[in-house]
Parts: structure tokens; sequence; C-alpha cells
């Protein structure tokens, strides 16, 4: 899966001088359906309990500035994050993307392009990656990675998307007063340049 989001430096550089509604990024396009929404409209659309695909810019506190949300119509198959790894734990062979724990066991398979990302032990602090499993969230809030991909290559040319993240998974919570949503875990904080799509899989 290539990282999807696309945000130019200088937009990049603006969003971080100035905070929300300075600059925008590019939407990804709809499979189906282009009718763009905004910031009201995709809070009114949003449920509990619904597939959504969730772009933005990671923040200090690790609560994300949305750019893009698609809400996903049609049955998804699996659950996805792709950030940078932190908080790495070699000896449990768990890592943290932003403030969700990822863990892996025997059956976790690791790839790359390059062909050589092959193991835990290969994982970097810093290294963007994509990890998906068919269930979300586990009961103790960490994520069981099924696969672990090194998508590092997609930084080159484009050092913004070393602070973005994409992310396909349940809503957990809409809170229409702070324009947020709550995607395992992890909340998108909405403005005036996030956009939305229906998307149907």
């Amino acid at each position: 899966m290539k990282f999807s989001v696309k945000i130019s430096a200088v937009a990049f550089s603006t969003l971080m001088l100035f905070g929300f509604g300075s600059a925008e990024a590019q939407a990804p396009k709809a499979p189906v359906k282009k009718t763009k929404m905004g910031a009201a409209e995709i809070l009114a659309a949003c449920k509990v309990g619904q597939w959504v695909q969730m772009e933005g810019i990671i923040q200090k506190d690790f609560t994300v500035m949305c750019m893009d949300v698609k809400i996903i119509t049609g049955p998804v198959k699996k659950a996805s994050i792709t950030a940078p790894a932190r908080s790495l734990d070699p000896a449990k062979k768990e890592f943290k993307l932003l403030l969700v724990p990822i863990k892996t066991n025997d059956a976790t398979e690791y790839e790359n392009d390059a062909d050589t990302f092959k193991k835990f032990g290969d994982l970097k602090a810093g290294m963007l990656v994509e990890v998906d499993g068919p269930f979300g969230l586990e009961k103790d809030g960490s994520f069981l990675a099924a696969e672990v991909e090194d998508v590092s290559a997609e930084l080159n040319g484009q050092p913004e998307l070393s602070n973005a993240v994409e992310m396909v998974g349940k809503i957990e919570k809409v809170n229409p007063a702070k324009q947020t949503i709550t995607v395992m875990g992890v909340v998108y904080q909405l403005h005036d340049k996030s956009e939305g799509v229906m998307a149907i899989k």
C-alpha cells in the first residue's frame, strides 16, 4: 500500500508555524464519489463503529491534525496504521505508532521493496512503517501486527511525510463540540481545511 498523504514542504512548514487552516493538503482520490465534505459534514456523517481512512499530521501530544477523511461504506478486510516507529522494545518485540502499542509475534511478516526488512531487529526508530491486522485494537488497547512493512522509501523527496500518519480503522468516538474523531485510540482534530469523501471499497 502506498502512503497517500500528499503534503508539500511549503504547506507542511506553514502548518507547523501557524496551525490549523493555514495550508491545504491534496485530498486522496475517492474510488467512486468525489463530492467533498467540510468538517461539519464529516462530523455529521461519521458514526461510532464505522470504518474510515484518516490522514493527517502528527502533533507534539500525538493527536493528529486531520487533513483527509474517507468514510468507507463497503467491507474492510483489515485495519492499518502508517506512521514513524517509536519506543522500540526489542525484548518484547513491541513498538509504538503515535501512542498505539504495536505487538508482534512469530507469525508477523516483515517486508519492504528492497527485500532488506525481514525481522523485528531490522526495525529502527523513526522508520516509516505500515502495520496491518484483521482485528484493529486488542482489548488491552494494543494492535497485533500481522504484517509490518517498511515504507521509508516513500520519504525520498518527501521528507514532510516523516510526521504524517494514515490509518484505516473503526471510529470509537465522535465529538462534534470539539470537532474530533477518535479512531483506534488516536484523536483526529478537524479544522476548516479538513476534507472528506464517501468511499466504496
